[in-house]
């Protein structure tokens, strides 16, 4: 059900907010780790020319160098994949347009989306007023080490010297994309970026977290001897006997959270996917239906719910799934899971079938199954989160309320 990004049932901000709190300096929509050098870059080309400190300033000095790294990356590899603006960097290029023009290409600038990943990561400070600062420590060194590369190009000269440029050939262009490939990072730059993405020595606690969350992405892929899917690492979080030093199972349990929230989040999303595929197919003739009406042709599909709490050996032989109670599955699932269930840090963990991640790839195979598994997932949520400490400051919490609520 495309949604074009809209978290059309409430439930997505709990997880981005568990997400942000484990892994922050970078989100969905920042495709390249080379933006932050740039932006590093283009700060200190702003600030050393003096210009006012003025937000839309900034902007209309940093969209035509946004422009010029779109066109210059296309320029030398269609191929290349992150870059913001690239579908309209492509038609410019497509339509030989000598000189091309450096205005805006997107509605979502890359100074907006890179702005909180390269504060949370600490290469900027936060403004004075409107424009960003460069830190001592990181942002400098970082932008330096980027002016030297791009001053070797006439663009990328003009660029440092906080000059505005409206317009600039595809030649230029061409050279300024050799120095702006986002595949063309150097070792020394890399060095640079990873001493504040993964700082050896961290200062603050969301720095702790996020090395974790990097320790315990690259434990996994020692393991695997590759690099892991999404499903390999979800799969270490939600282990009984995790496989992992003990010093990250602080950020294993920190995920498991995060996918006990997430698998209520898809759930939902999926039931929503089929009412409104209900709904559609009952209002072809008429223009309004009643919800019980919508709920009733859902509950039709006997044999898809059977199938869907067979899966997980929760059914009875003749028993339907959809006359069971909640209180009656939360029984069956507690028992289910209970045989060698531990608690550390307030989770609960136990082995077998049952597991956010094996619901949520049932439900993705068949969605009229998030009927059933839905109320499963809630029972899951209910049990690891029996233990949970302190709901009212616990970021996993999706409002104040009694001690283990969701």
């Amino acid at each position: 059900m495309p949604n074009r990004g809209l978290d059309l049932t409430g439930l997505r901000l709990p997880v981005q907010s568990i997400g942000n709190d484990l892994l922050d300096g970078i989100t969905t929509i920042t495709p390249s780790v080379r933006y932050v050098s740039f932006y590093s870059w283009m700060v200190l080309s702003y600030l050393n020319a003096r210009h006012p400190d003025r937000w839309s300033s900034f902007r209309s000095f940093a969209e035509p160098v946004e422009t010029a790294i779109a066109i210059g990356n296309i320029l030398r590899d269609r191929q290349v994949t992150g870059v913001v603006g690239a579908r309209g960097a492509a038609r410019i290029v497509d339509q030989h347009t000598d000189p091309a023009p450096l205005t805006a290409l997107v509605e979502q600038s890359a100074a907006n989306i890179y702005f909180n990943p390269c504060q949370q990561l600490r290469f900027l400070l936060a403004p004075t007023l409107h424009v960003p600062g460069l830190s001592t420590e990181r942002g400098k060194p970082l932008a330096e080490f980027i002016r030297g590369i791009v001053n070797t190009t006439r663009l990328g000269g003009r660029f440092s010297s906080g000059e505005a440029i409206a317009e600039a050939n595809l030649s230029e262009l061409r050279e300024f994309g050799n120095t702006t490939h986002l595949a063309g990072m150097t070792e020394q730059e890399a060095d640079l970026l990873t001493d504040g993405i993964i700082p050896v020595a961290p200062s603050r606690n969301e720095e702790v977290r996020r090395v974790g969350t990097y320790a315990a992405v690259l434990g996994v892929a020692d393991m695997l001897g590759r690099v892991p899917t999404e499903d390999d690492f979800f799969d270490e979080v939600q282990k009984r006997n995790r496989s992992l030093p003990d010093a990250l199972h602080g950020a294993l349990n920190g995920w498991l959270k995060y996918l006990t929230r997430d698998a209520i989040a898809v759930g939902h999303e999926y039931l929503l996917q089929e009412l409104i595929g209900s709904l559609f197919l009952l209002s072809k003739s008429r223009s309004t239906v009643p919800s019980a009406e919508v709920v009733g042709h859902l509950l039709q599909d006997t044999q898809t719910q059977n199938d869907a709490l067979d899966l997980y050996g929760l059914r009875r032989t003749e028993e339907n799934a959809c006359d069971i109670s909640f209180e009656e599955l939360y029984k069956r699932i507690d028992a289910h899971t209970a045989g060698d269930r531990i608690t550390e840090q307030g989770i609960s963990r136990w082995s077998g079938s049952m597991s956010e991640l094996a619901l949520i790839s049932s439900i993705e195979a068949s969605p009229a199954r998030a009927l059933v598994l839905l109320p499963a997932i809630w029972c899951l949520a209910a049990i690891r989160a029996s233990s949970w400490p302190d709901p009212i400051n616990n970021p996993s919490r999706g409002a104040a309320g009694s001690e283990g609520t969701l």
